[in-house]
């Protein structure tokens, strides 16, 4: 799913309400199982990410003038996902961009569906993908 600030969009197995600006999402399953069955889920919640210094020619960011520099940028972003599934029993890690775990996000299930508060800025770390499993 990509979604403007302040949209919503709604799957089969998977709903989002993007609140703060430009993102895209995605729910994979990780154990070649579908999403209904898997006991391990890839959740992405991706933003603009630049270089710092990074210019355009005009507004809408068509044309690079300049590449900027390290370190990379990452747009702050939050959404409230719902998955159509009841995920008691699982835990919610968000990921480093690296794939190292960072911290186990909390998330409640209401009526079989299991909601989810994203935030791509956790203690000051940059999250892009969060890993949600049976353990």
């Amino acid at each position: 799913m990509v979604l403007e600030k302040d949209r919503a969009l709604e799957g089969t197995f998977a709903g989002v309400r993007n609140l703060d600006t430009f993102a895209g999402f995605l729910v994979a399953s990780l154990d070649g199982k579908i999403l209904k069955e898997s006991s391990r889920l890839l959740i992405l919640h991706l933003t603009r990410i630049a270089n710092t210094g990074e210019t355009y020619r005009d507004a809408d960011c068509n044309i690079l003038e300049s590449r900027g520099h390290s370190p990379l940028l990452l747009r702050r972003g939050k959404a409230v996902m719902t998955l159509q599934r009841n995920f008691q029993g699982f835990r919610l890690y968000a990921m480093d961009p690296n794939g190292t775990r960072l911290s186990e996000c909390p998330f409640r299930t209401e009526n079989g569906k299991t909601i989810l508060e994203l935030d791509n800025s956790r203690n000051g770390r940059a999250v892009l993908a969060y890993e949600l499993i049976r353990q």
